[in-house]
């Protein structure tokens, strides 16, 4: 059965929309919507073996980043090895809440 996570998340707080621990399946998704963030965004996709010791996730030898844009929804989709730990880091400085959506 796939576990549904929703939040909120302020940039102004925090840069980070940790998601936990991926499922047998290996694999989620995330949906993400700002009416407020102070511009566009990029994100990149995070993943970790411990919970503590964070690297950027790749494919290819390519980091997997991509870009929030006010208003507009963002729905991506991950594979990652099952147990492996994973969040969506924000960089920058940008300012405004971003709801979330997880299905994993």
């Amino acid at each position: 059965m796939a576990l549904r996570t929703t939040g909120t998340l302020d940039l102004a707080s925090s840069r980070y929309i940790a998601i936990g621990q991926a499922r047998t399946r290996g694999s989620f998704s995330i949906q993400m919507k700002s009416t407020d963030v102070s511009e566009t965004t990029t994100f990149t996709l995070e993943v970790s073996a411990d919970n503590t010791n964070w690297d950027t996730a790749k494919e290819s030898g390519t980091e997997i980043s991509d870009t929030l844009v006010q208003s507009a929804t963002k729905v991506k989709s991950f594979d990652v090895d099952p147990a492996m730990y994973f969040r969506i880091n924000f960089a920058g400085s940008t300012t405004g809440s971003v709801a979330y959506i997880i299905n994993y």
